[in-house]
């Protein structure tokens, strides 16, 4: 596959997340990239990360099949498989990856220019004294 068919390929992809959430967390670890193909090349490589843990929590973990008798299983195997924070956790670790909680002082802050200046509805109504009415 040669630069252009690559190119093309890229084009024809999408990410799960937003360019905009990539760009947001590229710009906070320093790397402020002007160039579109190598933000969706990231997302992609994103993608591709998150689908293989995905993959690998969807599998049972040996520890389950021990926990469970048979009638269980087969009423787990007639039910939706949901996904829990314990499955990713698991093959998170499977794959040599740590999962911390962060702090809030850890937590990324967004840029000024990103907040939204929303006004509430607190904010722009009017408020005058005595507005009540007795009827």
């Amino acid at each position: 596959m040669d630069s252009t068919e690559f190119l093309e390929f890229l084009e024809t992809q999408e990410t799960y997340l937003p360019k905009s959430v990539i760009e947001y967390f590229l710009r906070h670890y320093g790397f402020d990239e002007k160039d579109d193909r190598v933000v969706k090349l990231i997302g992609l490589a994103t993608r591709k990360f998150m689908e293989e843990i995905i993959i690998k929590s969807r599998k049972p973990l040996p520890r389950s099949f021990n926990q469970r008798n048979n009638s269980q299983q087969q009423k787990k195997e007639n039910q939706p498989k949901i996904l829990t924070t314990e499955d990713l956790i698991g093959s998170l670790k499977q794959s040599g990856h740590t999962i911390r909680k962060l702090t809030q002082n850890q937590i990324p802050k967004p840029e000024p220019q990103q907040l939204a200046t929303k006004k509430t509805y607190r904010n722009t109504r009017k408020r005058k004294k005595n507005s009540r009415r007795d009827f």
